[in-house]
């Protein structure tokens, strides 16, 4: 059965970058196929329009608690990747390690130069 979070809502068109954070939780023993799971995705992504970057970062607390960040040039590049063709078939090796999952999206307002 989707869900509301299953579907997401294309927001309207937008000049500011987004910023894509999903929080997760793995199952337990699940870390190296998750490990590998990831740069699957991570080659493949690189190739997408608008997909400017990614990291993935483990919780110096909580072994099993990662996040997955990703920024793109535009919302509606982010949508269309998700939406497309072979996403979902492209992640599910990753999904099938997540025992707990919340997703979060933000359109960038301000930056700092390094």
């Amino acid at each position: 059965m989707k869900t509301s979070r299953d579907v997401p809502a294309s927001p309207p068109r937008s000049t500011a970058k987004l910023r894509v954070v999903h929080l997760v939780r793995l199952h337990e023993g699940a870390e190296a196929r998750f490990l590998e799971a990831y740069e699957q995705v991570g080659r493949q992504i690189t190739t997408v329009q608008g997909h400017l970057s990614g990291q993935l970062c483990q919780s110096t607390e909580d072994p099993l608690q990662w996040i997955i960040t990703s920024e793109w040039q535009a919302p509606e590049h982010y949508f269309a990747w998700l939406e497309g063709d072979g996403h979902r078939e492209l992640v599910a090796p990753m999904h099938a390690c997540v025992q707990e999952s919340r997703s979060f999206k933000f359109t960038v307002r301000r930056e700092t130069a390094s």
